[in-house]
């Protein structure tokens, strides 16, 4: 469950990357338009790519904590239906005997 988060959002932090990484290059390209309205055009496109990229992050991030809660809570309650096992003798059903420590 967590090795399986951590890939995606390792895989996810990849293509995001890339994806700043071309809103910059457009970025850069800009910077040498002389029309002003070229320059407000460019401008505006490259600021609704960052404004998705934002977007996508913060879903991808809310779809992660939501699947390792969800895991995480599943773990816990697989933990707590074992427990009262664990806490019999196999053979006699009966509690554990503890001795008193010396």
């Amino acid at each position: 469950m967590l090795t399986r988060a951590i890939v995606d959002m390792t895989q996810t932090n990849r293509q995001s990357a890339i994806r700043l990484r071309e809103i910059g290059g457009q970025l850069e390209h800009a910077s040498v338009v002389d029309d002003l309205r070229t320059l407000r055009v460019r401008l505006s496109e490259c600021l609704d790519r960052l404004q998705k990229e934002i977007r996508d992050q913060e879903k991808t991030a809310e779809q992660a904590a939501s699947r390792l809660q969800a895991g995480l809570e599943s773990t816990q309650a697989k933990l707590r239906a074992a427990q009262p096992a664990a806490e019999r003798d196999p053979v006699t059903g009966l509690p554990p005997f503890f001795y008193p420590s010396q």
